[in-house]
């Protein structure tokens, strides 16, 4: 009657019997001997409240089981040395009871007690994942630590009814262990809450009540320790989490293609080159070493690293081009265009799927000589070309006008001859390394002489080279009529100048104006030296031509004077 009182048995769940008249040997719960003296006290979840009721007096009681009540207080200790934990031979009151009134020492790691007052620990869900909040967390209170993230998982972590796996209290048929998977579900919930889980593609199941290991994008292994985290092209934002190495069955880490800021730690590198871990991330992430004439990252701490294509070119911009992370910083005019037109991804088809792993060719030397070739275009006239087909264009520059290249997509002709080309001739075609045909001939407009790096190439024989007369040095030979072999290997001869040549060499006079007084060889001159008297020249300098152009033009004359 005193326990009934004391401990809110008008409350209870179960108090069938209790305080009638009938012998209490039939109360709810209670069982006897034969002589109707109590045995048996069997009122475990049944709403019992207040301070642990002491029933020493009961001195037959074998079995004592008050667990998952809301009791509070230890068992008393004249009942716990009656317990057959305590004193297994001596005395036999065999004691069932919840974890915070049992004076057992609980290791929480392991789910194991030391020997001593109870028998038999019934684990009361919200003081055991207080327990695990104050432990691993820091505090049972969320409140106190600080708000946000932390209070947040907290706050997810403490509440049942977020954990499925405990629906029914203490889930002593687990395969794995509980402390260990509620460690890796804080982690996941810590992941979730800490990268923008609710922005992510892919958030099935995270955070729901299920077990974690039925989440999207994790697998675990048969212990249900998380062995594979598979997050990539999944909207991940935020820092790069710091405590991914307490998940210490983790065997696949996968984080490219997010949003993710900073490097991935170092205990997670080690990790991963140790061998255990299978890592691929971003490589604006990954610490691996960047090799600056490739384009490529060395072997490191990541196995796996995406390249995101706009850091990409940016960071081919500052190694190619000289910027500092904007064009218009240390470059100017037609370098400030260049970069412009390099750094945005939509100017290059070979990126609309990301960096293309299964590009034939090395991407940053196709960028390299990319780069070139815009160079061109913006320097030398481009918008006014007779045709500029695809320059400029997203497309692949092995498709643009004039442009042939081999099937690693590397540039081995350029054919731009009669084609309005304008300006200097640019010095640095010589770093298209693979160039073996450069037509530049019929470009009146082309100025200067042809730089003297192309000419090296040109006469190492690496470069077949074609040119104006005005842009090759190689020298005229008068008494022939043609070009002595050198840095062009086919020069282009402009007829004016050609027939100016003639009348000056043959007649001693380009402009034909020192034959006055003199009608019959200033007519001869003046003949000779107009383009429009010479139907063999009418389109040009006859390079079929059968005989020798300069003789024959030489018995002109003399058949004209004579």
């Amino acid at each position: 009657m005193r326990m009934y009182i004391n401990s809110g048995g008008p409350k209870w769940s179960h108090s069938e019997g209790w305080v009638g008249s009938d012998n209490h040997c039939t109360w709810f719960g209670i069982q006897c001997s034969t002589s109707h003296s109590v045995t048996k006290v069997n009122l475990g979840n049944n709403n019992l409240v207040g301070t642990y009721p002491n029933l020493i007096a009961l001195t037959n009681m074998e079995t004592l089981n008050l667990h998952g009540n809301s009791l509070e207080g230890m068992i008393p200790s004249d009942l716990c040395t009656r317990s057959t934990s305590s004193s297994p031979d001596d005395t036999n009151l065999y004691i069932s009871g919840d974890q915070r009134n049992c004076p057992n020492i609980y290791d929480f790691d392991t789910v194991t007690v030391s020997n001593g007052c109870c028998d038999d620990i019934a684990v009361k869900m919200e003081d055991y994942l207080n327990q695990f909040a104050s432990t691993i967390l820091g505090s049972s209170d969320c409140n106190s630590l600080g708000g946000g993230v932390d209070t947040e998982v907290c706050q997810f972590m403490v509440d049942p009814i977020n954990h499925a796996l405990f629906n029914s209290g203490y889930p002593l048929d687990f395969g794995g262990n509980v402390w260990e998977w509620l460690i890796e579900r804080s982690i996941l919930a810590r992941l979730y809450l800490n990268n923008g889980g609710s922005d992510w593609i892919d958030n099935l199941g995270w955070l729901s009540p299920d077990n974690h290991c039925s989440w999207h994008r994790i697998t675990c292994d048969e212990s249900y320790q998380v062995k594979g985290l598979h997050l990539g092209s999944n909207n991940l934002s935020g820092p790069i989490p710091t405590y991914l190495s307490n998940l210490h069955h983790l065997h696949t880490l996968k984080v490219s293609s997010n949003k993710l800021k900073g490097f991935i730690p170092s205990d997670i590198c080690s990790i991963s080159e140790s061998g255990i871990l299978h890592l691929a991330a971003d490589h604006t992430n990954c610490p691996n070493n960047f090799i600056m004439e490739s384009g490529s990252t060395e072997a490191g701490c990541c196995d796996e690293v995406a390249i995101d294509v706009e850091s990409y070119l940016r960071e081919f911009m500052v190694v190619v081009l000289g910027g500092n992370g904007h064009c218009d910083s240390l470059l100017a005019g037609v370098e400030s265009d260049v970069c412009k037109f390099m750094v945005e991804k939509t100017n290059h088809d070979v990126f609309s799927e990301g960096y293309p792993h299964s590009f034939s060719g090395n991407v940053w030397e196709w960028l390299q000589e990319r780069v070139i070739l815009v160079r061109m275009h913006l320097s030398n006239g481009g918008t006014t070309w007779s045709n500029a087909n695809n320059w400029l264009t997203p497309s692949d520059h092995c498709q643009w006008y004039g442009i042939s290249c081999t099937d690693t997509q590397t540039v081995t002709r350029i054919n731009l001859s009669n084609n309005l080309v304008s300006g200097s001739i640019p010095t640095d075609l010589t770093d298209l390394h693979s160039l073996s045909i450069l037509k530049l001939g019929e470009n009146p407009s082309l100025t200067g002489p042809i730089p003297e790096s192309i000419c090296t190439q040109s006469l190492s024989g690496v470069l077949t080279l074609e040119g104006d007369a005005k842009n090759c040095p190689n020298t005229f030979d008068v008494d022939t009529g043609s070009y002595i072999v050198g840095c062009c290997d086919s020069v282009h001869i402009d007829v004016n100048a050609y027939l100016n040549s003639f009348t000056s060499y043959f007649l001693g006079d380009a402009n034909c104006d020192n034959w006055a007084g003199q009608p019959v060889s200033e007519g001869v001159c003046r003949f000779m030296n107009y383009r429009g008297n010479h139907e063999v020249l009418a389109d040009g300098y006859p390079y079929e031509f059968s005989g020798n152009v300069w003789n024959f033009s030489n018995q002109l004359i003399i058949t004209s004077l004579s």
